[in-house]
């Protein structure tokens, strides 16, 4: 089976699965250009038997409500690529705003004298630090989470983008362990 073939079989599969054609081809092109490295629309040459049955797995995780960015273990969020896994939530579009009145916020107010220090409640993927880190280079960002998993992950995507950030395993509910944290001209979380 060609690249081509197998491509518009998926979109139609997916088009049964979503009812719109729009989305099956979105999700689609994200499988082959994430999952494959085949980049839509250079569907050349005939798919390798390993190929054929990585689309077949990734058609029944989807057919079982399984995200595409779970199956991939990517997400996009501004211009960067972030892992992702079920340890974390996806990083939604308009996550980004909350991201921009952060720095917005930052950039009319940051202090002169210290590094404005934010803190990021439930960072999961890490998205929300990193962005604010990247973009604005002169804040000291805290990460914090409670789950090792999200830690871990978080902390590769930093390292990816090439930011650096602290993170702490610490649950925010627990009163007894804020007086470990310092003072943060910024809170920011976008919990579930």
């Amino acid at each position: 089976m060609t690249a081509k073939e197998a491509f518009h079989a998926l979109v139609i599969e997916l088009t049964a699965c979503y009812g719109d054609a729009a989305e099956a081809r979105s999700v689609a092109r994200i499988l082959f250009e994430d999952g494959l490295h085949i980049g839509y629309p250079l569907l050349k040459g005939e798919l390798e038997p390993a190929d054929q049955l990585y689309l077949a797995a990734c058609r029944e995780r989807l057919s079982n409500g399984e995200p595409n960015q779970y199956i991939t273990g990517n997400a996009w969020f501004y211009d960067d690529r972030f892992a992702v896994s079920p340890a974390v939530l996806i990083p939604r579009p308009e996550t980004e705003e909350l991201v921009e009145w952060v720095l917005q916020w930052l950039a009319q107010t940051g202090k002169k004298e210290s590094p404005p220090r934010v803190l990021d409640v439930g960072t999961g993927s890490g998205c929300i630090a990193i962005e604010i880190k990247k973009r604005y280079p002169a804040s000291d960002v805290t990460a914090l989470d409670v789950q090792a998993d999200a830690l871990s992950l978080a902390q590769r995507n930093a390292a990816s983008i090439g930011v650096r950030i602290e993170f702490l395993e610490q649950d925010i509910l627990d009163a007894s362990a804020w007086d470990k944290l310092p003072a943060f001209d910024v809170l920011v979380s976008n919990p579930p």
